[in-house]
């Protein structure tokens, strides 16, 4: 009988299934109206009948719900870190439903100023749900990995759960574009609401929390919980400063998120404009499932790869993962920033749009677990309890890049939409650059202090 290549301890199975179960139920909820609620809100906005305004605010929706995130994303893991990453994640699905809800609810609204509001809401709860959720899962899996079983590589988990919240995107995205392309769009998100809700109660009673950590928990009073979440946010942010490497990373990090929200979130109005979509139904299908399979590609890319360095030497493997993080957020930048010269030109085609979309999306899939799995391998361990923290504020920074440029990386209409792109992919390819000369001089440095004290000769 053929022999696994990477089993999972035993007592790391305990943590493997929640996380399994809690990224498909992400995956699931996120496809459902990630390819979606672009084109609704443009819809109930006015449409191609006002496609200026209808942009407008679709764009300014955008920055109310990142600018969101970038209030609440410091303070949440910081929260997370206080009373405990599972009661986080436990109050992200909560807010997740309360999202669905405000989603289907703008299929009643009689105005645009009533759909403009409920949209708003909507983006609040989504604000609120993302950063409760962003860097809380993750930094449980790392910290409970390292005290159940500290050989094990954390990395391999993050991968799979991703590869798995991937899969969930594929499947969600497919139900909520049947959805969409029957015009009962609402009923993807009302399916959203409730899935939401049975997540919320799994996390409730199944997800055990990280053992080794002292948290507060919600018995804790207020005064103490507000010390130790400023102790925590005071914790991330000198590491930061003594840590360039960790900023470098974030701003890579950031500015490629940046990108792949932006494509996310317009793509399917600049296909639509190329396509139509009544006589293309097949096509629109057919370009969503290859771009999630994309996706999925990329994320078992990140698997393979820490497969094969892991047991290296930890600089080598920080080596590797920033060739390939780096590389390819060079490569998917340039293709972006082709497709908006192009577009200039007049040259834009369906073909452009869906490779470069599709080169996007595979830079997605190995974006995530390669910055995790690389920044943990720098956090030190006497920083582990602020671990969700340093990672929500790369999701910090994308979000103010989001709020303060969502209005020119949209574009004007959806025939120049990819013209917008060039914002993100300009950015992306500066946030690599820097990240390239920063971690490339911190790998000199450790290579130089392994190497000097067995080459010393005595004087």
């Amino acid at each position: 009988m053929k022999k696994k290549s990477n089993p999972i301890p035993d007592a790391i199975k305990p943590i493997w299934r929640a996380l399994a179960f809690v990224q498909a139920g992400n995956g699931l909820a996120f496809g459902l109206y990630l390819f979606t609620f672009g084109p609704w809100f443009f819809d109930h906005f006015g449409g191609n009948a006002n496609a200026a305004t209808a942009m407008m605010l679709t764009s300014i929706l955008l920055g109310v719900r990142q600018g969101g995130v970038a209030v609440l994303e410091a303070p949440t893991g910081a929260i997370a870190d206080a009373i405990g990453r599972v009661h986080a994640v436990t109050w992200s699905w909560c807010f997740r439903v309360f999202f669905f809800v405000g989603l289907a609810s703008l299929s009643l609204c009689t105005s645009i100023s009533i759909a403009f509001v409920c949209g708003v809401l909507a983006s609040i709860a989504y604000s609120l749900s993302y950063t409760f959720y962003s860097g809380a899962l993750s930094a449980w899996t790392v910290d409970s990995c390292k005290q159940i079983d500290p050989s094990f590589e954390y990395g391999i988990l993050l991968s799979k759960g991703h590869s798995i919240n991937l899969w969930g995107q594929f499947l969600g995205g497919i139900l909520g574009m049947c959805f969409f392309l029957q015009g009962i769009t609402h009923v993807a998100y009302i399916i959203g609401a409730l899935l939401s809700f049975v997540v919320m109660a799994y996390c409730m009673q199944e997800m055990p929390e990280t053992p080794g950590i002292a948290f507060l928990g919600l018995k804790g009073t207020f005064i103490s919980a507000l010390r130790r979440i400023g102790e925590r946010l005071a914790a991330a942010g000198v590491l930061l400063k003594k840590m360039p490497t960790l900023a470098s990373l974030i701003f890579v990090y950031a500015a490629m998120l940046f990108l792949v929200n932006v494509v996310d979130y317009f793509w399917p109005l600049a296909v639509r404009e190329e396509l139509g979509i009544s006589d293309r139904q097949y096509l629109w299908l057919g370009f969503l499932s290859v771009l999630c399979l994309t996706r999925i590609f990329g994320a078992r890319g990140m698997l393979t790869l820490l497969r094969r360095v892991k047991h290296l030497p930890i600089l080598q493997q920080r080596i590797a993962l920033r060739r390939w993080l780096t590389g390819l957020c060079f490569i998917s930048s340039t293709a972006v920033v082709g497709l908006g010269w192009n577009n200039y030109n007049g040259h834009a085609s369906f073909v452009a749009v869906m490779c470069v979309v599709l080169t996007v999306a595979l830079t997605y899939g190995f974006l995530v677990p390669c910055f995790e799995t690389l920044l943990n391998h720098y956090i030190p361990a006497e920083y582990a309890t602020s671990r969700a923290t340093i990672l929500s504020f790369g999701s910090l920074a994308r979000s103010a890049l989001l709020l303060i440029l969502s209005v020119p990386a949209g574009g004007h209409s959806s025939s120049t939409t990819t013209r917008g792109w060039l914002v993100p992919a300009s950015l992306v390819i500066i946030s690599a650059l820097i990240a390239r000369f920063v971690l490339k001089r911190t790998e000199r440095r450790a290579i130089v202090a392994d190497v000097l004290p067995t080459t010393e000769t005595p004087t």
